[in-house]
């Protein structure tokens, strides 16, 4: 039996087209998930690919797309700030491919227009599709990022009319930002939100600091802090899940590189709204 290697990068061109860099991405994960507070145990295994292509116009400019497909599986969702944390948040019963993402870049900075074929986040319900138009680029140590979305005819996204600006400035091994956003359907009527943060990478510590005033709510915050020594790293996070500290997420991962894009980790996580904990230990893959 023959054995076919394929690169991860490939350079195609055919007459009448310029030649264009092709390159294929991909990771995987198998472990197990388990929710204490629901006493339910999540068999898990995920895995998906992204190809990407770009090319250079005769005046410079950049152009590139990407499409990620992901294949029919099951993982428990670890994030507590979102709404699927410790259920299944991926495909259960058939591949998906997700939305296009296409961009142009050149001296002016970055536009990049992605369709997401699952806005609310939720993989198991379909048909919110939305797009998002972003604009990126850096002037010496000030990057700016400004975005804006529309939503597709049909969809039950509701994210229409959601418009942010970021703009970090980052010094050596420290960065700080602030941004506002506009949620154009946040849950409790006030739809703009005030932010700002730092962040720090020192020997194999880093940590990160954030404030988020949403404007006749109140201030939420949260604090990561990470540390990495040889194939060993570990990490953890807290989060307001109310106004203040009236209520707070938190969460610790450990994990070991094996090499060759392999790792071994393990998790636990916290959700202050669902009273849920969630833990979880498995092998990760990236291509």
């Amino acid at each position: 039996m023959k054995k076919i290697l394929l690169a991860s990068t490939v350079l195609v061109g055919t007459t009448g087209f310029a030649a264009a860099d092709v390159s294929f991405t991909g990771r995987a994960y198998a472990g197990l998930g388990y929710n204490i507070t629901t006493a339910v145990l999540y068999p898990e295994i995920s895995a998906l690919f992204t190809a990407g292509m770009m090319t250079t116009t005769d005046q410079g400019l950049e152009a590139g797309a990407s499409v990620t497909v992901l294949a029919a599986g099951q993982s428990m969702q670890k994030d507590p700030s979102d709404a699927q944390f410790g259920a299944n948040d991926w495909p259960p019963a058939a591949g998906v491919v997700l939305g296009a993402n296409v961009y142009l870049s050149g001296s002016w900075g970055k536009v990049a227009i992605a369709y997401d074929t699952n806005a609310d986040g939720d993989a198991t319900t379909p048909g919110d599709q939305d797009i998002t138009v972003t604009y990126t680029n850096t002037w010496g140590n000030f990057g700016l990022e400004a975005y804006g979305v529309l939503v597709a005819p049909g969809s039950t996204a509701t994210t229409a009319g959601d418009v942010g600006v970021k703009g970090t400035y980052s010094f050596g091994d420290y960065s700080v930002w602030a941004s506002v956003a506009r949620d154009a359907n946040d849950a409790d009527g006030n739809v703009i939100d005030v932010a700002a943060g730092a962040s720090a990478s020192i020997g194999g510590f880093t940590g990160a600091v954030k404030a988020t005033f949403d404007i006749g709510t109140g201030v939420y915050y949260r604090a990561d802090l990470g540390y990495a020594t040889g194939p060993y790293a570990v990490s953890a996070f807290v989060e307001s899940d109310a106004v203040g500290f009236g209520g707070l997420d938190y969460g610790a991962k450990a994990s070991y590189d094996l090499g060759g894009g392999v790792g071994l980790e393990a998790g636990v996580a916290r959700d202050f709204t669902t009273a849920s904990t969630a833990v979880w230990a498995g092998v990760s893959m990236a291509f």
